[in-house]
């Protein structure tokens, strides 16, 4: 099918951009709308049930393939990300109920203006890293902006209160590169010759 079959001009439909625009390309869109959480993405338009492939062990994915089957929101597809490994319903159960609750506003706002406009924007960098990266592995995440600080907190409390406390406070009075030797780290990485 060509897209003059699929949509018609003027209609509108709810994208989600996948890639930012480049040179003279606009855009890249697409209508399978994911929603990505801390243990799980969620996929409105999709009715499946996916693992990651780095959680290897048989009985492990079964166990989370269960338990995402008996929350499952009836034609909605999830993916169960690495994170998820040795996670329980209930943990499982808080981060959909999150996401469905994103989804939720997401359609409200359909219904009211006109297109085209804004309906959610996904968490800046620094949020996106607390959800995606800082688990038990990570042992402590530094940052020197207090609004930032603050931010980051409370929005580890609702995705990983156990974790919380790994979130420090450095003074803005000092360079936090130049006090952690990064600048020269990133300047060693980046030579022609790096040492390992």
């Amino acid at each position: 099918k060509t897209i003059k079959d699929l949509i018609k001009s003027g209609q509108e439909i709810t994208v989600q951009v996948i890639k930012d625009p480049f040179d003279n390309k606009g855009p890249r869109v697409t209508k399978n709308i994911t929603f990505p959480g801390r243990y799980i993405v969620l996929m409105p338009n999709s009715d499946y049930i996916g693992v990651s492939r780095r959680i290897e062990d048989e009985d492990e994915r079964n166990r989370l393939k269960e338990i995402v089957s008996e929350i499952k929101p009836k034609g909605m597809g999830i993916i169960i990300r690495t994170e998820a490994e040795n996670k329980g319903i209930e943990e499982i159960k808080e981060d959909l109920n999150y996401l469905l609750k994103i989804y939720n506003k997401i359609k409200r706002e359909e219904m009211i203006g006109y297109a085209p406009k804004l309906l959610y924007q996904d968490l800046d960098l620094i949020h996106r890293t607390i959800r995606d990266v800082f688990n038990k592995d990570v042992e402590e995440v530094i940052i020197n902006d207090r609004e930032a600080y603050d931010s980051v907190r409370s929005f580890a409390e609702i995705i990983s209160p156990g974790l919380k406390d790994r979130i420090k406070y450095f003074d803005p009075g000092l360079n936090v590169f130049d006090y952690f030797g990064i600048e020269k780290m990133i300047h060693e990485a980046l030579s022609r010759k790096v040492w390992l």
